[in-house]
């Protein structure tokens, strides 16, 4: 794709760009189509869309293509907090122990 870039001249870069965020968009819309038979396809699509966001500068597409620290740790933090919530139905035999506990 770099190539094509430099033959177009980069000033057509940001067009490129915005057609390709334009079709990526259009793949999410149709996993969404896609997502009433399955769906797993959907979400597969959805993160690919993450890592695609493109953009007209080689470097900052790299940046971009790759899954930073920072949303790794909340994705990790965010199921932690998922394993330690308490149900309700818990809590509330819990409370219960507690005040007929003699």
């Amino acid at each position: 794709m770099p190539e094509q870039l430099c033959a177009q001249g980069i000033h057509e870069a940001p067009r490129v760009a915005r057609t390709t965020q334009r079709i990526v968009r259009y793949l999410v819309r149709v996993a969404a189509v896609i997502h009433r038979a399955s769906p797993v396809a959907r979400t597969t699509l959805h993160k690919a869309h993450h890592k695609v966001r493109v953009t007209a500068y080689p470097r900052q597409r790299e940046r971009e293509r790759r899954v930073s620290a920072r949303v790794i740790h909340r994705r990790a933090r965010s199921r932690h907090a998922r394993d330690r919530r308490v149900s309700r139905a818990e809590r509330r035999a819990n409370i219960a122990l507690r005040e007929n506990h003699c």
